[in-house]
């Protein structure tokens, strides 16, 4: 069953922008490797300006990322409170298990099934159903 938008950004939100914080945390990291590589080795540059300005407007981008980055993982924690919220407002109960096992726990379906004793095929049943009954969820609290 395919997805809608809102359906799909409401599961996906907390995976997206964990991409984008591991993106950021990744500049954070070159950042720091600069100042502690090359920040401060005289005559390398071309344009004149002393260590110091180049340091410190590395420290600031640093700033500014690691700013960046903690905005994100609060997005995060409201995105999968958004999951939450969604899956305990589905009427089943087995619905909304495999909808924060799949989604929020990051597990495979087989994972789930052997948990709560049902096939995998029916834990991708559960998930197809469950995908359709949150689209009006999702509208709501998206």
């Amino acid at each position: 069953m395919a997805m809608t938008d809102k359906v799909r950004e409401l599961l996906e939100g907390p995976e997206i922008i964990g991409r984008k914080i591991s993106r950021v945390d990744s500049e954070i990291r070159g950042l720091r490797d600069v100042l502690t590589s090359t920040g401060s080795q005289p005559g390398k540059e071309r344009v004149q300006s002393s260590p110091e300005d180049k340091m410190s407007r590395t420290f600031a981008e640093i700033s500014d990322k690691e700013d960046e980055k903690n905005k994100l993982q609060e997005e995060k924690i409201q995105a999968i409170k958004r999951i939450y919220t969604a899956a305990n407002l589905l009427q089943d109960d087995r619905e909304s298990t495999v909808i924060i096992g799949i989604y929020i726990g990051k597990k495979r379906a087989i994972e789930i099934a052997k948990e709560i004793n049902y096939s995998e095929r029916t834990i991708f049943d559960f998930r197809a159903k469950a995908i359709k009954h949150l689209e009006p969820i999702a509208d709501r609290i998206m």
